[in-house]
């Protein structure tokens, strides 16, 4: 992504790399485009909290899911992606590693934040925000709130999404959401795939 936006790897004799994560290890430093960067503001959504390295980073967490095949390619690499944090921290004077989500898609998060400023979002948050829907799930009235639906992923964070912060005072938030595939009581005819709505945590009308 970055070598797309014009960015330019270099190792110590000022050779370019190319942009492959064998060659990160060799990593000295990163010139920027030739013609300055205007990008508009960036905002990522993302549903998991990874950070780039570590037990819980990309390596680890997905690399098995992306093929990597042992434990030499994994500590191989572990430290390929090290090398690209600390010269990009030395460079940009900032370091995006142990932020949550640096580590999703193969680290892809770190690369946004790093290169484009991104800013990283909960995706239900996004599109929550985006399709209005808090005013949306008023009509389902003082209590409404979200069932965490059994067998939604836990792990890493990710998940379809959060109903924190959405319900009315004194109903119970930041409970996972699942889209059920159908609505329940005043919310069915508005929006019948996003949840499913209660009047009281003990009237379980789900």
């Amino acid at each position: 992504m970055a070598a797309a936006l014009g960015f330019r790897f270099l190792d110590a004799e000022s050779r370019e790399l190319e942009p492959i994560p064998e060659n990160l290890p060799e990593l000295a430093d990163i010139q920027s485009p030739s013609v300055e960067l205007s990008l508009a503001p960036v905002d990522v959504a993302c549903d998991v909290k990874n950070p780039l390295l570590g037990p819980r980073g990309a390596t680890r967490v997905y690399g098995p899911q992306k093929g990597l095949r042992n434990e030499a390619e994994a500590v191989y690499l572990e430290r390929a992606l090290s090398r690209l944090a600390d010269v990009t921290a030395r460079i940009f004077g900032r370091d995006e590693r142990d932020v949550p989500g640096a580590g999703a898609a193969g680290g892809l998060g770190f690369g946004l934040m790093t290169f484009c400023r991104a800013k990283m979002l909960p995706g239900f948050e996004l599109v929550a925000n985006l399709v209005g829907l808090e005013a949306a799930v008023a009509p389902c009235g003082p209590g409404a709130h979200w069932r965490r639906e059994p067998g939604s992923p836990d792990t890493r964070g990710e998940s379809p999404g959060w109903g924190g912060g959405l319900g009315p005072e004194g109903s119970p938030t930041g409970h996972r959401v699942r889209w059920t595939g159908r609505g329940r009581g005043p919310c069915r005819s508005s929006y019948p795939f996003w949840m499913n709505c209660w009047r009281s945590p003990s009237w379980n009308r789900g």
